[in-house]
């Protein structure tokens, strides 16, 4: 038995779920996942994919990713670390573990540093990373070698009430890119820090904007250190993560990595207000980072707002629910595909309106009740 099996049986012993709060909770997620199905039929959550297609495929051939995205993720009676805020330290040793199954195990190196960033944003993002932690991240150099990068945790930003970022410093700097990785949404009512993603997703303005700008100074700050001390950071991050890693993009792209083999990249993010996407089309293509927006077929959350830039639709050989679709590892999957959206007609599109109309009325409508004092009030 390998180390990583070693873990993954230790903690499926010792963290087997048997209280009924727990069970509760898992069973509110199914059920909402199928109400979810039911209210939105599967073909409005697809994306317009730009013509003439051009389908890629994806192989992955280590197993033990898709059992670990199969077993670990939102429905598990086990545990759950995939879009979820941990603090066992043998979480953060199982998250490394497969970023060491995706550098050992994929040859082809796009589908080693998709697979490797997708974790690093859905798995990692949730660790309880400490500063000075160091992980090891496979990545793709100028060259289109694997490369198999050591990074330290240089700097943890709390951007809301202990809702955090982490500035990652490769050891081989300044040779190889920083990472400024943001985590997602934690659905946990009993934490600070999921009460305030939780109010961040609600923001009527767009999810997540009142929190970017809440820490905007501290986040320019250590973009600029970087790019002053020789190399410019990529910005990475999953859901409520990955809009702030839009935010960052459009506000801070001056700082930002251009070269085309240190793509950013946002996971299932939900979109942006027409107002900052008329922003975004100001902005001189030649001063325009390098960033990929990576959508999963199903997903409801990134049909909200507007869409820019390289978007790609991935999906596999089976539907996904909206619950899944937004979390699932999808290139941890032995195969998958992805396919360009033409994101300028997507954000016309019937589904488009339809759902940001809905987030748009539900947002305002908590805005105006009362959360409205909850939120920060950061001096723009």
């Amino acid at each position: 038995m390998s180390r990583f099996d070693e873990l993954l049986t230790k903690m499926r012993k010792t963290t087997r779920v048997w209280n009924l709060y727990a069970l509760a909770i898992i069973k509110r997620y199914k059920y909402w996942d199928k109400l979810l199905s039911l209210m939105f039929n599967y073909s409005s959550r697809c994306y317009y994919r730009k013509g003439p297609l051009e389908m890629e495929k994806l192989k992955n051939p280590c197993i033990d990713l898709k059992y670990f995205s199969d077993n670990f993720g939102r429905f598990s009676t086990s545990k759950t670390l995939i879009g979820k805020v941990t603090f066992d330290p043998y979480d953060l040793e199982v998250s490394q573990h497969l970023l060491d199954l995706a550098y050992e195990r994929i040859k082809k190196p796009r589908t080693c540093e998709l697979t490797s960033l997708e974790i690093l944003s859905k798995v990692v993002a949730y660790r309880d990373l400490k500063e000075n932690t160091t992980i090891k991240v496979a990545t793709v150099n100028d060259q289109n070698e694997i490369v198999f990068t050591e990074y330290v945790v240089d700097t943890i930003f709390d951007l809301w009430k202990t809702h955090v970022a982490f500035g990652l410093i490769p050891k081989d700097f300044p040779k190889t890119n920083p990472i400024l990785l943001f985590r997602g949404t934690d659905f946990s009512f009993l934490s600070e820090s999921g009460r305030a993603s939780i109010i961040s997703d609600l923001d009527p303005d767009g999810p997540g904007r009142r929190l970017y700008f809440n820490s905007r100074s501290s986040i320019r700050q250590w973009l600029s250190q970087m790019e002053n001390a020789g190399k410019r950071a990529r910005v990475l991050g999953h859901s409520l993560g990955g809009v702030l890693a839009l935010y960052t993009l459009l506000f801070e792209h001056e700082l930002l990595a251009k070269e085309p083999h240190a793509s950013s990249f946002a996971f299932n993010p939900p979109g942006i207000s027409e107002e900052l996407l008329d922003e975004w089309s100001l902005v001189q293509e030649n001063t325009k980072p390098h960033f990929v927006t990576f959508v999963t077929r199903g997903d409801i959350i990134s049909k909200f707002g507007n869409l820019f830039g390289d978007v790609y639709e991935a999906f596999t050989n089976k539907p996904l629910s909206p619950v899944l679709a937004h979390e699932q590892l999808v290139f941890s999957q032995p195969i998958s595909y992805i396919v360009k959206i033409d994101s300028d007609k997507e954000n016309y599109t019937r589904s488009r309106k339809y759902y940001s109309k809905i987030q748009k009325q539900t947002t305002s409508m908590a805005f105006r009740f009362g959360l409205k004092y909850l939120f920060p009030n950061p001096n723009r």
